[in-house]
C-alpha cells in the first residue's frame, strides 16, 4: 500500500523526464549552425536535459547520484561557454564584441 504513491511519483518523473528530453533534442535539431553565437542556445537547451536527467534520477531511487549530477552540470555548462568566449577564433570574438559594442551602460550607441 505504502509503495504505491511512491512509484507513482517515479513514473511520473520518468515520463515528464523523457517527453523534456525528447523536447529538448527537437529543439537542437532546429537550430542551424549558421547563426552567431549558436552555441549559447545549444548549451541552454541541455540544460533542460539535465534537469531531465536528475528527474530520471530520482525516478530511478539514484538520489545520490542525481544531487551529484545537479551540482556539476551547471559548472560544466558554464566552463564551456567561457572556453568558447574565450576561445582564439577571431569570428568569434568579433560577434561577440560588436553586440556588446553596441549598448554602453545600458545605452545604445
Amino acid at each position: 500500500m505504502i509503495n504505491i504513491p511512491f512509484d507513482i511519483i517515479q513514473s511520473l518523473c520518468l515520463i515528464i523526464s523523457s517527453i523534456l528530453i525528447l523536447i529538448t533534442c527537437i529543439g537542437i535539431l532546429r537550430f542551424q549552425d549558421d547563426r552567431d553565437k549558436i552555441i549559447y542556445v545549444r548549451i541552454q537547451l541541455l540544460g533542460i536535459v539535465d534537469i531531465a536527467g536528475v528527474l530520471a534520477m530520482i525516478g530511478l531511487d539514484q538520489l545520490l547520484l542525481a544531487g551529484i549530477y545537479f551540482i556539476l552540470c551547471p559548472i560544466v555548462a558554464h566552463t564551456m561557454a567561457n572556453a568558447y568566449y574565450y576561445s582564439k577564433e577571431d569570428h568569434n570574438k568579433e560577434s561577440l564584441l560588436n553586440d556588446d559594442d553596441k549598448i554602453v551602460n545600458g545605452n545604445e550607441k
